[in-house]
């Protein structure tokens, strides 16, 4: 049996050449945890979950008691809509780790998916209680939050990840969520309110100058909208939606040339697509530069 050297200086690509050749040819090597977790992610990454499980297996038969990958097994099959076969890899993991927040947590995610809501408020509520740290009791909120979101109550889903928030401010998956409960719930106030008090804490967080950015364009304050998007591609210069709202801030304003140098900036950082070309052509038609404009449009087809 030949075994996998985690320090090898191997790239992903040499890694998982490597797992499909042994595969192919039915030999057996061994790979430590971290070598498996990452040939785990690229599967699930480029969906192929079959693929994935077939790789938790083999992590499995060679690190049996190691949890993570039987939570890592129940959520993929989570993904599949196996919720069943889920709960029973489940428990498997519950026999190595109890207490394990993440398994539990996943508990509350399928039976809210087989419509079991009320159990998983109530699980919830009970880990609220043990959880130890705030960063686990944020992620309690978070899962709530989900709970909230399948049932469509889109106000309870705002507080409580605004809740998660309150305890962890820098928990990037909630801020990528909260602007979705919020453009469901029309909570824009709330949303500027909030999204201040996390930038008094973090002024480097361009999600939340995007977030909040969002919250003020749906209120009509479209220059703070532009200003807070500024701020966002500013501390992100990959931030590729900033730009363009950034640019549907000014053009709201009517201010056509600061939109064509917001997005002269973003074609420095990142690549065109149709619709920017046409925004482009729009703006340099509103200042009556045809000749750009029909440039532009030309591009964009």
């Amino acid at each position: 049996m030949k075994a996998y050297d985690s320090n090898h200086p191997n790239t992903l690509n040499v890694l998982i050449s490597e797992y499909e050749a042994m595969s192919q040819k039915g030999t057996v090597v061994f790979f430590e945890e971290t070598a498996f977790q990452r040939i785990i992610s690229h599967y699930r990454q480029d969906n192929r979950p079959d693929q994935a499980i077939h790789a938790v297996d083999l992590a499995l038969s060679q690190h049996p008691s190691f949890a993570d990958f039987y939570l890592l097994k129940a959520q993929i099959l989570l993904e599949k809509g196996c919720q069943q076969l889920a709960l029973d890899c489940l428990r498997q993991a519950e026999l190595s780790a109890p207490n394990h927040l993440e398994v539990l947590l996943l508990r509350a995610e399928i039976m809210t998916s087989l419509g079991l809501t009320e159990d998983a408020f109530s699980l919830l509520e009970r880990l609220k209680l043990i959880a130890s740290t705030k960063a686990e009791q944020s992620e309690v909120f978070f899962c709530e939050a989900c709970i909230f979101e399948y049932l469509e109550e889109f106000d309870q889903m705002f507080f409580a990840l605004r809740e998660a928030l309150y305890l962890s401010p820098n928990n990037k998956s909630v801020l990528k969520r909260l602007w979705y409960s919020v453009e469901l719930s029309k909570l824009y106030h709330e949303s500027v309110a909030l999204h201040q008090l996390l930038l008094d804490n973090d002024p480097y967080c361009h999600i939340c100058w995007y977030n909040q950015g969002h919250a003020y364009f749906c209120l009509g304050h479209f220059e703070q909208a532009a200003e807070s998007f500024e701020y966002a591609y500013l501390i992100d210069p990959s931030f590729s939606s900033a730009y363009k709202d950034c640019a549907e801030s000014f053009i709201a304003l009517g201010d056509y040339e600061k939109a064509l140098s917001c997005y002269e900036d973003a074609l420095e950082q990142i690549e065109a697509d149709s619709n920017i070309y046409t925004s482009l052509g729009f703006c340099y038609e509103q200042i009556n530069d045809m000749g750009m404009a029909h440039a532009f449009y030309l591009k964009a087809i």
